[in-house]
């Protein structure tokens, strides 16, 4: 049959507004049809919204520098993934203090490979929900830090499977809740790409906790260029943390 322009703009507006056929394969939704009716509701009922283009009230603010829409609208598929899988999540009760105090026994984690595996848990206990979410095409996400209704959540994409960007991320983003960053932060690359004081104030706090820029230089300064895997090892078991880890910062 001839499809009629107006079905063709709607069409249109939807897949631009939502990446439809991403997050339909997925399974975040199900549209049972092609038929453009069934697709819009499936579409509104995913991101909460009652008509097509209407923003949705997100637990993290969408990036005011992207490159196009194509990248918010995975953006805004990604955020309100992360929204559903944290709201199924029980957990223990959060005050920011126990999480404060309870970020070296989390670091203390990062020794072994296996160390990240235990994380999710010991955050449940402390009442924080920890969600992994893979970033949608066109996006360069890699985490987001935001206090719910229900409580904080963290979510990483692990969109490079390394041990160190897997550690600074999380840390990171338990950073913005540390120091009570409120309004939710998405962290990723984007093009002319600002860093703000939140963001610096939550790189430092990171970086510290994981390993400091002051030791890694002074360690480095040691050789004439690449430090000797037996050096590297040496140094990550006096700091405690997964030789992967100190290579992440040389780098």
């Amino acid at each position: 049959r001839r499809v009629p322009t107006e079905e063709i703009s709607r069409r249109a507006r939807l897949f631009d507004w939502l990446p439809l056929r991403e997050v339909e394969r997925r399974g975040w939704i199900n549209a049972p049809s092609s038929k453009l009716e069934e697709l819009e509701q499936a579409a509104c009922a995913f991101l909460g919204v009652s008509e097509v283009g209407q923003e949705p009230e997100l637990v993290v603010s969408l990036r005011h520098s992207l490159r196009n829409e194509a990248e918010r609208s995975s953006q805004r598929a990604w955020v309100r993934r992360v929204e559903q899988l944290a709201a199924m999540q029980e957990v223990g009760q959060y005050a920011q203090e126990r999480l404060r105090d309870s970020i070296p026994r989390i670091v203390a984690e990062a020794r072994t490979a296996d160390g990240a595996g235990r994380v999710p848990a010991m955050l449940g206990e402390l009442g924080v929900r920890f969600v992994v979410v893979p970033h949608l095409p066109r996006t360069k996400l890699d985490g987001a830090a935001a206090f719910t209704r229900s409580g904080p959540v963290v979510a990483l994409t692990m969109r490079f499977d390394r041990i160190d960007y897997f550690w600074f991320t999380l840390l990171h983003e338990l950073a913005h809740l540390v120091l009570e960053h409120r309004g939710g932060h998405l962290d990723g690359e984007t093009e002319a790409d600002v860093v703000d004081a939140e963001e610096a104030e939550a790189n430092q706090l990171a970086g510290g906790w994981l390993l400091s820029d002051t030791e890694v230089r002074r360690f480095a300064a040691r050789f004439p260029c690449i430090p000797p895997k037996s050096a590297l090892e040496t140094f990550a078991q006096e700091h405690g943390v997964h030789p992967g880890i100190v290579a992440g910062r040389l780098q």
